[in-house]
């Protein structure tokens, strides 16, 4: 089995990535293959719209995502965490988004070539503590996933509001086990 994991946060030990941390070591102690991608660490450009992928099915831009295209066809699960900003991903994370077009183009004019069937998750955090901010990037991750062949539900994220608060200076015990159930939740249907 294989994982890829996208770090959308320019924060390494931030809320968002202390989540996906755990679910990625339940993949660890199943001995899944994982790749982890921190996009604030990637030369990814943004998409320039020459179509090339529309009528070629493949991207001319040279930078990393010539090597994350492969990883993202062949994951078994791929899993992304991301503060929310403005109730979206940040600019990076969208960047490496809106250069999955190809995908896109693929699977509506050449679906022989789409990637294998995967299992999308998503773990999101924010500042604020009302959970409807949460409907801009929960519609954008579902395009994605749908997009490059992954099955995603809301059953399939972790939504974390409030962060900002004084409260939250760590994350409860009680999230972090909810993560790794969600992990192991989906290593199961794998493996099945």
């Amino acid at each position: 089995m294989k994982l890829l994991a996208i770090h959308g946060s320019p924060r390494k030990r931030g809320f968002s990535s202390t989540l996906h941390s755990e679910f990625i070591r339940q993949f660890t102690s199943a001995g899944t293959e994982i790749t982890e991608i921190h996009v604030y660490d990637k030369n990814i450009l943004p998409c320039t719209a020459c179509g090339t992928c529309r009528s070629e099915f493949y991207c001319p831009v040279k930078d990393d995502m010539e090597k994350i295209y492969g990883i993202i066809r062949q994951a078994d699960v791929i899993s992304i965490s991301t503060p929310l900003y403005f109730s979206s991903v940040p600019s990076q994370l969208k960047v490496l988004i809106d250069r999955c077009q190809i995908f896109w183009e693929q699977k509506n004019h050449n679906p022989g070539n789409l990637p294998c069937r995967k299992q999308g998750v998503l773990f999101c955090t924010a500042g604020a503590d009302y959970t409807s901010m949460f409907s801009g990037v929960l519609q954008l991750v579902r395009h994605f996933f749908n997009t490059i062949n992954a099955g995603f539900t809301e059953q399939d994220c972790i939504l974390l509001p409030g962060t900002d608060s004084s409260v939250a200076e760590k994350i409860s015990l009680e999230i972090i086990n909810t993560s790794a159930r969600l992990s192991e939740r989906i290593i199961t249907g794998i493996t099945r």
